[in-house]
Formats: structure tokens, C-alpha cells, sequence
């Protein structure tokens, strides 16, 4: 019996080292592998850099295809081939990678916005904007296809109870999520105090201003129009704004580059009021809040202003 459980302990040793040998060997070859990604990511970030410094945008673009493709192998390799042994390699790996994503970020962030009007029709099929009824405050009447936005003297009965309704502010979203590159423009008439505004689709529909009102929260940026002046608020926050006073408004949002721009709108010239560099993490809506004074429990437009989100050529 002794010599049997000798030799038993024998060969289930010889098994162990052969396997530790086989295991070894493939650690090896993912240890040689993964040195061999790295220094290419550091080839690829190398290019980006010299890329990023050329007029030339159609020659980064095409070679930043073979540049992200070259990251996504390496993060296949990893997923595939997990080695608790090589945790530092991996997130060695891991941290090229995303600095080489960061620069294709940053290289698109910094593309020069658009300058005349021109170059901004280019953006505007992308956001051809309606209105939601059912986020329409009950004072608020629409026409032209759910474009034109008018203060009423009173609710209108019309509209059922919906989740979506906002209910404290006279305020309305688009129908339609934005993200990518859009432009669009609103014109205001009337006595008109209003913010022309983009918000985050899950905003607060009751409550007080800071909760559904547009710019006093964290998911609304809003610039506020009358015919003497112009204000920026972003979470409760005012900033001044000077430029061309004009009931006419426009928008430009590059989502993924997280830049926000409005401009005064007169004839065929645009000019620069405010510009947002920040992260969206959601898409936005398009928006628009009447006010200016207090009825039936919430501040409301005066009555006969209208927003006209506009149809574009």
C-alpha cells in the first residue's frame, strides 16, 4: 500500500510540473504579446500627436480607423485571456489605450465650430425640431406642426394629464433627442421674456423653479432673451452675456465634444453670445421657458409671446 500511494504521489507530481510548465509557457507568450501591444500604442499615440498637428483633417481621418482598431485588438486579447499574474501589464495596457482614445477625443473636441451661416445650415436637417405636446405646460398652444409655441390667457382644456407635462413653468421640450453635430434657430416675438434652452430628457416636470426650471438645475443650460439684454444660467448659476440684441436665436451642439453655442441671428450673419465646454452624458432636448409673470400658481409668459422653432434650408 505504501508503494502504491509512492508511486500515485509521484505521478500527480509529474502532472503538476507538466502542467505548470504548459501554464507558464502561455503566461510567457501573453507577457510577450502585451509588450509588444505597448510599444505599438505608444507607436499609434506617437502618430496621433504628429497627426494632430497637421491642416490636413481627411488625412487623420483616414488613418485614425487603423489607429483605434490596433487598441480594440489589445483590449480583445485582454478580455480573452485574463492572467491575474500580469494585473499591472493589464492596466498598463489599459491606460495607453485610453490616452489614445482621450486624443482622438480631444483631437475632434478642438475642430473649429462653424463660422457663417452657411457652414451651420450643414447641421440643420440633424435637428429639425417639433415640440412634444406632452411636455407643453397647459398654457402653452402650438402650431405650425408643433414648431410655433404661443402663451395663452388661460390652460387650455385640450390637453389630458401626462407624466411628461410640465406643470410649475410655462416651458416646453422638442419631441426629438439631439446629440451629434445639430443647429437649429428660434424666433421670439412679442413682449417677450425667454430662455432658449437644451435639457436632459429626465428634468423635474413639477415643482419649484430650481427643480423644472430651465438653467436652474443641473440638467439644463438656458440663455435668457428679453429685447434690452441677454443672461446665461446653468445650475442656479447667472453669467453675463453681451452681443447683438435679436429675437432670432441660434443653437449649435456638438454633443460628443460637449461644446454649446448661442448666437444672434440677423439676416445671413451669426454672432457668438455664449459657448459651453462641458461633458453631456445623456442626450438633450430642446427647449424653450416663457416668463415674466406670476399666474395661477407659476410664472408664466405674457400672454401672445411666441417661440418659432424654425424649418430650415
Amino acid at each position: 500500500m505504501a508503494l502504491l500511494l509512492e508511486k500515485r504521489r509521484s505521478e500527480v507530481e509529474q502532472q503538476i510540473r507538466s502542467e505548470e510548465q504548459i501554464q507558464l509557457k502561455q503566461v510567457q507568450e501573453l507577457q510577450d504579446q502585451l509588450q509588444r501591444d505597448v510599444t505599438e500604442l505608444k507607436r499609434s499615440i506617437s502618430e496621433l500627436d504628429t497627426l494632430s498637428l497637421t491642416p490636413d483633417h481627411n488625412q487623420f481621418l483616414l488613418l485614425c480607423p487603423s489607429l483605434s482598431t490596433d487598441s480594440e485588438k489589445t483590449e480583445s486579447r485582454l478580455q480573452t485571456r485574463p492572467r491575474t499574474d500580469f494585473e499591472d501589464v493589464t492596466r498598463a495596457v489599459s491606460a495607453l489605450r485610453d490616452q489614445l482614445q482621450l486624443s482622438l477625443r480631444e483631437f475632434h473636441m478642438f475642430e473649429p465650430e462653424p463660422r457663417s451661416k452657411e457652414d451651420f445650415l450643414r447641421y440643420a436637417n440633424a435637428s429639425d425640431v417639433t415640440l412634444d405636446p406632452n411636455t407643453a405646460n397647459k398654457q402653452l398652444s402650438l402650431s405650425d406642426g408643433n414648431r410655433r409655441a404661443t402663451v395663452m390667457s388661460k390652460d387650455l382644456k385640450s390637453y389630458p394629464d401626462h407624466p411628461d407635462r410640465f406643470v410649475n413653468r410655462c416651458q416646453i421640450l422638442s419631441t426629438e433627442g439631439l446629440t451629434g453635430r445639430c443647429y437649429w434657430e428660434v424666433k421670439c416675438s412679442g413682449e417677450y421674456v425667454v430662455y432658449i434652452a437644451v435639457s436632459y430628457r429626465d428634468i423635474k416636470r413639477r415643482g419649484n423653479l430650481h427643480k423644472c426650471g430651465f438653467g436652474f438645475n443641473d440638467k439644463s443650460w438656458a440663455l435668457r432673451c428679453d429685447k434690452n439684454s441677454y443672461k446665461f444660467y446653468f445650475n442656479e448659476v447667472e453669467s453675463e452675456v453681451s452681443g447683438p440684441i435679436s429675437g432670432r436665436i441660434g443653437v449649435y451642439l456638438d454633443h460628443s465634444a460637449g461644446a454649446l453655442s448661442f448666437y444672434s441671428v440677423k439676416d445671413k450673419t451669426t454672432s457668438l453670445l455664449h459657448r459651453v465646454q462641458t461633458t453631456f452624458t445623456q442626450p438633450l432636448f430642446a427647449g424653450v421657458t416663457f416668463s415674466g409673470v406670476w399666474f395661477d400658481g407659476g410664472w408664466s409668459g405674457f400672454v401672445g409671446d411666441t417661440a418659432h422653432f424654425l424649418k430650415l434650408k
